[in-house]
């Protein structure tokens, strides 16, 4: 130990402040700046020790590189009578270690340190220095608040720059180590740490995680009789989520938690920079999350609120967050943008996210017109496009988020949601959405028509699970939704009544059909026990028993449903197993509806009213258009723009849903697929010379899609690929 009075340079020692493995620390004073400061040596009997004494002169070289409010400050390096030292900023308050002495933190507080060292740890890395040695003892809190990282004594450089020389006289090492050989500290060393294998910065973010648990439970994440026990249980146990210790922290902090320990690096946050993100928007309390407030059901149970941004730019997504002064939980939401250069259709079941909360599988189109899936992870800021998925929609995934399901020219498919090989399931000519079960089974809709079949999710035969019901007029089951227990699932029954669908619950053990209500999208079911699901152009939750398969209580209103509405009865939006919802942002927009020539060039703008308009048919003598206006999922009608008079019309005005228009080959008359009377039917509208009721088409039975064509004698027929 150094003497008070001792000098080092400039540097008198005045008292130690302590001793680790990498050296002895004391409080000196800067005569020539008139400051006290922290100086860091080798005790003498280590100057010798060549490795030792490698690793001390890399912590100089790596921390005097970095310049960041939440890591240590370094001023100075230097060498005395053969002896180095590094001069640092001079902390008042404790380590890490000694506060957590007292117990687990504040959740609020855990959160913010964390945040600090998180951003500390981005600085760090972007400079390709891995600090490898992460643990409370490394971390201190200073007497205002602030977290600064300590101690790169195990860093390892892994951009080092020039031939590896660094200009202040110490040797840049890449590795100080040999392979194979452990380095960190048990408890909160990764698993790849312990097996000796390559330590990166996703080393750090297990430490990370291990340390954040212990703040927030007051317990260590892994911890065994002995240094080898301990080891082992990070090579083979799983700690139990931090919920499980303290109700009050949010489940979000699970999930983060669980995310940062994955035993796989792959699995990991894959940045520092993204862990913060996810740590700021848990932290960020918006002047709107008092209007968000008003959206609750009941306090402390379910809590959404309908937010996000246009369709084209973006998704919106909803997490928990942490309240700053009330004990209830927030919402937290933000968005998350879609691929650059693509777009996206704005249907709830192109956008799904995991059952573990961390990716979401969405279908966007790019500049070709090309429709494939893509793969976005919640903390990361990228998007990956899965090759081998061309013309995908409505994806599912599987219950362990390694593989998404989906439907493509024909097909029922499956895919790894990191990439890889395509691998056919089974037909599925016009699939209208499926679900995959824990048991290993798929129950989907293989077309939009008839009924619902389940499948072995490696590929099979399919069989039928449910069977039409001809005294409701059912013409076709779609988009079930399997329950916690994996046996039964809700679906749509078409047709319906004015814009709504039946929405029903049955098992694969043969159960009788239960009908549970009518809704304009299938409800999906949202922990511990709600339905989430789209009626009278709103977005509803309500409370159901899983169990006994039974509604309880009244539809509460949750949000404007202009955002999530649907038209094929699919899901209005997607739900994690943890509570988090992700849906596309985006209303009905206007529609402008223009001329363009072959070559083209705009040639000018059919005249009509603002509104959204969708499956323009141009009439046989190329005057006029018919053209489907969708008000709401519920409200549908036909419109006929005379494009020589200038003069817009609509022609259709019975209440609920008209849609499809398709002209007679004459051009005196249009027809169309109508639920005005409950069941969709076929109905012909014929031309002046006075407005005349559309008829019914007698001779054809319940219409499952919308005409495509008229035959010559008027007599439509409907189209299997039309819905």
């Amino acid at each position: 130990m150094l003497a008070a009075g001792t000098h080092l340079g400039p540097y008198e020692i005045l008292v130690p402040l302590g001793a680790g493995a990498m050296g002895e620390v004391y409080r000196a004073r800067d005569s020539r700046l008139h400051r006290d400061v922290a100086v860091k040596i080798l005790p003498e009997q280590f100057t010798d020790d060549r490795e030792r004494l490698k690793r001390f002169e890399q912590e100089a070289h790596a921390a005097g590189r970095l310049n960041h409010p939440n890591i240590l400050a370094i001023h100075d390096v230097g060498t005395q009578n053969g002896t180095p030292y590094v001069v640092s900023e001079l902390l008042d308050g404790q380590t890490l270690r000694e506060r957590l002495e007292s117990g687990a933190f504040p959740v609020r507080r855990a959160v913010e340190l964390a945040l600090q060292m998180a951003e500390g740890l981005a600085a760090a890395h972007d400079h390709g220095i891995t600090h490898r040695d992460l643990k409370p003892e490394n971390l201190f809190v200073t007497r205002d608040g602030r977290l600064k990282i300590l101690d790169f004594g195990l860093a390892k450089l892994t951009r080092p720059e020039g031939d590896g020389a660094d200009k202040g006289g110490f040797s840049v090492i890449g590795s100080l180590t040999e392979s194979r050989t452990i380095v960190g500290t048990a408890g909160y060393m990764a698993p790849e740490q312990v097996l000796g294998e390559t330590a990166d910065h996703r080393s750090d973010l297990f430490a990370f995680g291990t340390i954040l648990y212990e703040m927030l439970t007051g317990k260590r994440a892994f911890k065994g009789a002995s240094g080898v026990e301990t080891m082992a249980a990070i090579l083979n146990s799983e700690p139990g989520p931090p919920t499980d210790e303290r109700a009050e922290i949010p489940p979000a902090l699970d999930r983060i938690v669980a995310r940062c320990l994955e035993k796989d690096p792959v699995r990991r946050f894959q940045s520092a920079h993204d862990l913060a993100f996810v740590l700021a928007s848990m932290l960020e309390a918006p002047t709107a999350a008092r209007e968000e407030r008003r959206a609750r059901i009941s306090p402390g149970r379910l809590a959404w609120a309908a937010a996000g941004v246009a369709l084209g730019a973006g998704l919106a997504l909803l997490v928990p967050r942490l309240l700053r002064h009330a004990p209830e939980p927030e919402v937290g939401r933000f968005s998350l943008a879609i691929p650059e250069g693509t777009t996206v259709n704005g249907n709830g079941g192109d956008v799904v996210i995991s059952p573990d909360g961390r990716m979401v599988a969405l279908v966007a189109i790019d500049s070709a017109g090309v429709q494939r899936l893509w793969i976005r992870s919640i903390d990361s800021l990228g998007t990956r496009m899965l090759p081998g998925t061309e013309e995908a929609n409505l994806p599912f995934w599987s219950p362990d988020s390694r593989f998404v399901a989906f439907f493509a020219n024909g097909k029922l498919l499956r895919i790894p949601s990191t990439g890889g090989a395509v691998q056919e399931i089974c037909d599925a000519p016009s699939g209208r959405g499926g679900s995959w079960s824990r048991r290993g089974e798929i129950v989907f809709a293989p077309g939009s028509s008839g009924a619902l079949f389940r499948v072995p999710a490696a590929g099979g035969e399919p069989i039928a699970v449910t069977r039409l019901d001809s005294t409701r007029h059912e013409t076709g089951h779609r988009f079930p939704q399997l329950l916690p227990d994996g046996l039964h699932f809700l679906f749509a029954a078409l047709p319906g009544r004015h814009g709504t669908f039946d929405v029903d619950v049955s098992g694969l053990d043969a159960k009788p059909v239960r009908r549970l209500m009518s809704a304009e999208s299938t409800p999906i079911y949202v922990p511990p026990g709600w339905l989430l699901f789209s009626r009278s152009g709103q977005l509803v939750a309500q409370r159901f028993d899983p169990r006994s398969l039974r509604l309880r209580g009244d539809p509460t209103p949750i949000g404007e449903a202009g955002a999530h509405s649907t038209f094929d009865s699919e899901p209005a939006v997607s739900a994690s197993a943890t509570g988090t919802l992700v849906f596309p942002k985006a209303g009905l927009t206007n529609t402008e509806l223009a001329w363009f020539d072959l070559e083209g060039h705009r040639l000018g703008t059919v005249p009509m009213p603002a509104g959204h308009y969708v499956n323009l048919q141009i009439s046989p003598e190329g005057h006029r258009v018919a053209v489907e206006r969708r008000n709401s999922a519920s409200s549908m009608d036909i419109w006929v723009a005379d494009l020589a008079r200038g003069l817009a019309t609509r022609i259709i005005f019975e209440p609920g849903v008209s849609l499809a228009p398709v002209w007679s080959p004459d051009g005196e008359a249009i027809v169309y697929s109508s639920n005005r009377a409950g069941p969709y039917d076929l109905y012909v509208r014929r031309r002046c010379p006075s407005p005349a009721q559309p008829s019914r088409c007698r001779s054809c039975g319940p219409a499952t899609g919308g005409p495509s064509s008229c035959s010559p004698s008027t007599a439509p027929r409907t189209g299997t690929s039309c819905s």
